[in-house]
């Protein structure tokens, strides 16, 4: 995970990309990922802000102000809510559903209560709960066999923490498809799910992390590798919801993102592929996506320059930037396709 909350004079310099000068005004402008034209990118750009909870008009003067102390606390939360019986290869097995959830814990300022009304008023999928809201931001589908390997190895590797844990559902050789094993293992496959959580520790452990998104990722690598663009949008989309949700790693979410731009491009999406890239220009600035904003930005602005260009949009700011990137460089460094550089990270993973 990328951990370096040193600010850069390059990345304060860089801020002016994403906040042009105001007219008269001698400050710059906080970007707007609020996009109206779209209503689940509505979504998308709220998610990516669930702790930047600010007004439009809020003007920003340096970096750091872009990351704003939240007015609302969130608090990631795991519900399994169904099972259902699956078959594959002619094997029978119950699948269980995991809905990832951010309870949304109120503050007493004025602000954050109007969020939470509007939330009431406009979002459908948000629950009254006493103290806050429950909100649904991913669910993904898992085996009891899933559940136990990662239980399994987190008792090898950390068996004084997971010892505090009592009540992981045992493995029964008759009646595991009858109502009540199935109802049993749901409640204790979420008590095991949020505790695990709980515990940093734990939470970043790298089996835990493929419980929650590896068969995502998989998936999702696999379709770009193959160019299969448009199957890939909804799966990358689903993904950067769900990691984003998690407060993952800022880094592998920040990939995942670049994935799902690239993709919408080579659909023809310019519009929207436009409208996350400013979302993801906001992300790069960040100061804990240092690494990947080394590997990964210049790649990005060549890509944002052609799709500006397209979309015939201003990309004076882009091209300047790109630049005096350029000449920070060795005259003998190549800049890589964004798309290249991406599918060579995944066979990069792949291979290890």
């Amino acid at each position: 995970m990328d951990t370096d909350d040193d600010i850069s004079t390059l990345e304060e310099e860089e801020v002016s990309l994403l906040h042009p000068q105001s007219p008269g005004s001698g400050r710059s402008v906080s970007p707007s990922l609020t996009l109206d034209s779209d209503s689940s990118l509505d979504e998308i750009a709220s998610i990516s802000n669930q702790d930047e909870i600010v007004a439009p008009e809020v003007l920003v003067q340096s970096l750091s102000e872009l990351v704003v102390q939240p007015r609302v606390k969130t608090v990631v939360f795991f519900e399994i809510s169904s099972a259902q019986s699956k078959s594959t290869q002619g094997e029978k097995y119950v699948a269980y559903l995991v809905e990832v959830k951010h309870k949304i814990e109120i503050s007493e300022a004025e602000e954050a209560l109007k969020y939470t009304d509007s939330i009431e008023q406009n979002d459908t999928s948000h629950s009254s709960m006493a103290g806050g809201h429950m909100e649904k931001i991913g669910s993904f589908e898992r085996r009891y066999s899933e559940f136990l390997a990662v239980y399994n190895a987190l008792m090898k590797s950390h068996r004084s923490l997971m010892e505090e844990f009592i009540g992981f559902p045992k493995k029964v050789i008759i009646g595991n498809f009858s109502v009540e094993v199935i109802t049993e293992r749901c409640k204790g496959l979420e008590r095991f799910m949020n505790f695990v959580y709980a515990e940093d520790v734990l939470r970043r452990t790298a089996v835990f992390s493929n419980l929650l998104y590896g068969q995502e990722i998989k998936k999702t690598d696999n379709l770009l590798l193959h160019s299969e663009f448009e199957e890939a949008c909804p799966h990358l989309e689903r993904t950067y919801i769900l990691l984003q949700g998690l407060h993952w790693d800022t880094g592998l979410v920040l990939r995942i993102l670049c994935q799902w731009i690239v993709s919408l491009h080579y659909v023809s999406e310019y519009e929207r592929s436009c409208q996350l890239a400013e979302i993801a220009m906001a992300k790069f600035m960040a100061p804990g996506n240092k690494k990947v904003k080394k590997e990964l930005f210049l790649p990005f602005l060549n890509f944002c320059n052609a799709l500006w260009r397209t979309l015939g949009k201003d990309r004076s700011l882009i091209r300047a930037e790109i630049e005096r990137m350029q000449s920070l460089r060795k005259k003998e460094d190549g800049v890589p396709n964004l798309l290249d550089l991406l599918r060579d990270e995944i066979a990069l993973r792949t291979l290890h």
